[in-house]
């Protein structure tokens, strides 16, 4: 077995089993800073997926999912990790938001960050050097899969770390007319853009040397 193999297993096994007695990603986060630290030269991805309803036989259903691929699940866990201090001692640590879209994201970074400029001075956050907003571009990626309205606000994200996602195989998924989704959420939007989006960041965040940018087709 590879080096490294066990203790990164182990460690996902200690986040899954602490959430099932109700420690959430923040206070494990948190309760990690003050571990010692081996090497600042490892790579660390920590993915959330807050998950969906699991009631599939009533029509509430449609509403919680489509709350839930909204952020609503995401976006209190994203609120109080950017809160921790845990990303201004570990920079490098970069947290991946899964299957909850990207279209609430600037909304929210606008929000905090005015919260933070009010509040911070005699809510004991005086220690904090670094904006909410700047943290979330510098450590946070996220994906999505139907999010036109993310496209029209990709600007005030970090275009560099946002990917879109198919789902593959579950009901959110349009396989095998994956191509059609992706020429209706891209449209218009410049070839660059489009290709980070789809290929250049996943690459990059997962150190994918080895793929290459281009396909020749027999």
């Amino acid at each position: 077995m590879a080096s490294g193999v066990v203790p990164k297993a182990r460690a996902a096994l200690r986040v899954g089993t602490a959430s099932l007695f109700g420690l959430g990603l923040p206070q494990l986060l948190a309760a990690q800073e003050n571990q010692p630290v081996a090497s600042k030269d490892v790579n660390c991805i920590v993915l959330w997926m807050g998950g969906g309803p699991s009631n599939m036989t009533a029509p509430m259903f449609m509403g919680s999912a489509g709350a839930t691929k909204s952020g609503s699940h995401t976006l209190p866990v994203v609120s109080q990790l950017l809160f921790t201090g845990v990303f201004e001692k570990f920079t490098d640590i970069k947290l991946l938001l899964v299957e909850s879209n990207i279209g609430w994201i600037p909304t929210l970074l606008e929000q905090i960050d005015d919260m933070f400029y009010r509040y911070r001075f005699f809510t004991n956050g005086e220690g904090m050097r670094v904006t909410p907003s700047r943290i979330f571009h510098r450590n946070f990626w996220a994906t999505f899969m139907i999010d036109t309205v993310g496209m029209d606000l990709r600007h005030r994200l970090n275009v560099d770390q946002i990917m879109w996602s198919s789902d593959y195989p579950h009901t959110g998924c349009d396989w095998p007319n994956s191509r059609i989704t992706i020429e209706r959420n891209f449209r218009g939007l410049p070839a660059n853009e489009v290709k980070k989006m789809l290929h250049d960041n996943c690459k990059r965040l997962y150190k994918l040397d080895h793929v290459p940018d281009t396909i020749s087709y027999l």
